[in-house]
């Protein structure tokens, strides 16, 4: 196999909350996030590896404050390390979904975790 550059395999997926993503105070489900950060991952590696990929384990996911209905989230993921079965990397980042119209998003304490 050729080595790549993690850019090679860079992928951003952006998803507004809605309020079926969420309780009845307006703050995201964690496993929407969850699901949002493991196709974002999942894109990634089937990129960067040419070949379907799962994920078996997750290290640590901390959630830093809530997300609200109307947020528009993007996560992020690149290949930081590629092993003969592990490869790592993915943030998340949030943005203000309608109300800002300028960049779209803006940071937010993202997030951080690895995927083994």
């Amino acid at each position: 196999m050729q080595p790549k550059h993690p850019r090679d395999s860079e992928t951003v997926m952006a998803e507004l909350m809605l309020p079926q993503h969420a309780n009845i105070m307006g703050n995201v489900f964690g496993g929407v996030i969850l699901s949002l950060v493991d196709r974002v991952a999942a894109v990634c590696a089937i990129r960067h590896a040419g070949k379907q990929c799962v994920t078996v384990s997750v290290d640590k996911v901390d959630f830093k404050e809530p997300i609200h209905v109307g947020e528009l989230i993007t996560a992020f993921a690149r290949v930081n390390f590629a092993g003969r079965r592990k490869r790592t990397g993915r943030r998340v980042r949030r943005g203000s979904g309608f109300g800002d119209r300028g960049s779209g998003t803006t940071p937010a304490r993202p997030s951080r975790g690895q995927w083994p």
